[in-house]
């Protein structure tokens, strides 16, 4: 690459590798190497799943609170903030090339309260064995309170600590750093053999330079971006204004929505949020004539909810 296109190394917010997949330019998921992952099965006595080990003071296998799918749900209860409650299953993988791994799943909450400072809360942790012999620690998103039926997850491809072939990963529906009790189900692992992947270029804020910088630059090469913009910003000093968005668009842009005044959603009330979403989507709406169909957490905060 010339010069001209690194001067896109400030600008760019994020550039994120994308694995997808459809029926014309990538191979179906693997099947899923996870066994039981709805717990429907049991292991010796009803209350253990097949294949699903106890990890810490362990689980139980339960179908008195309504599973997600079937009847079964694998449930953990923690009572000391200190310990640790949930089952295992050791998935062996033995990739020879990088590949992408989605790890996910649904959870219920009840009465979770979390300790002070690292929480892992009922969530999904994975211990990711490379096949150097490395290790990486992940889990999705802390999930606290009470609260229904809710999908977690994550990707490998988004670790940036997973950048080696996986030999195995040890899946872990867990609660940590919290008390209270939680069900799991329909946990899957999707192992990813894409034949095409995409690269897509995030400019965050709405900042003019996104304009008279980097879409002259895109333009020599042929690409297209998304642009994560401010509603409240557009047309300030340094931003881009409604006419430039529009542009943007006209031209292939994705334009995003980045919220009305970059606050962080996590700290604002379930009415301040609507506000913010639905006010920041309509305004960009009108100025490029289209939906504006995705939506970029400022500062990338979020939480469960």
């Amino acid at each position: 690459m010339d010069s001209r296109f690194n001067r896109l190394t400030g600008l760019v917010l994020g550039l994120a590798v994308l694995f997808f997949m459809n029926a014309s330019t990538a191979s179906a998921a693997l099947v899923d190497p996870l066994l039981n992952g709805g717990f429907e099965r049991a292991w010796n006595t009803e209350d253990k799943a097949f294949d699903w080990q106890d990890f810490g003071s362990g689980y139980n296998r339960s179908n008195a609170r309504g599973a997600h799918a079937g009847s079964w749900t694998l449930h953990v209860t923690n009572d000391v903030l200190s310990e640790q409650a949930g089952g295992f299953q050791r998935i062996d993988l033995n990739q020879t090339t990088q590949k992408p791994v989605f790890i996910g799943g649904f959870v219920k909450g009840e009465n979770l309260v979390g300790g002070e400072g690292f929480q892992i809360g009922a969530s999904l942790y994975a211990e990711i064995h490379m096949t150097d012999g490395s290790i990486a620690y992940w889990n999705s998103i802390a999930n606290l309170g009470t609260f229904g039926w809710r999908w977690i997850g994550f990707n490998t491809g988004t670790v940036s600590l997973v950048d080696k072939p996986i030999s195995h990963i040890f899946i872990v529906p867990i609660i940590a750093n919290a008390t209270g009790s939680a069900h799991f189900d329909d946990v899957v692992v999707a192992e990813y053999e894409p034949y095409q992947s995409a690269v897509t270029f995030m400019f965050d804020d709405g900042e003019l330079n996104t304009f008279t910088e980097a879409k002259p630059v895109l333009d020599e090469y042929g690409y297209v971006a998304s642009a994560a913009i401010v509603s409240s910003l557009v047309g300030q000093e340094g931003y881009m204004d409604r006419w430039q968005i529009a542009d943007l668009s006209d031209s292939g842009w994705e334009i995003v929505s980045h919220g009305m005044t970059h606050q962080d959603f996590t700290l604002m009330s379930e009415r301040e949020v609507h506000r913010e979403y639905r006010n920041s989507n309509g305004r960009l709406e009108r100025y490029i004539g289209k939906s504006v169909t995705n939506f970029a957490f400022p500062f990338g905060a979020y939480n469960g909810e």
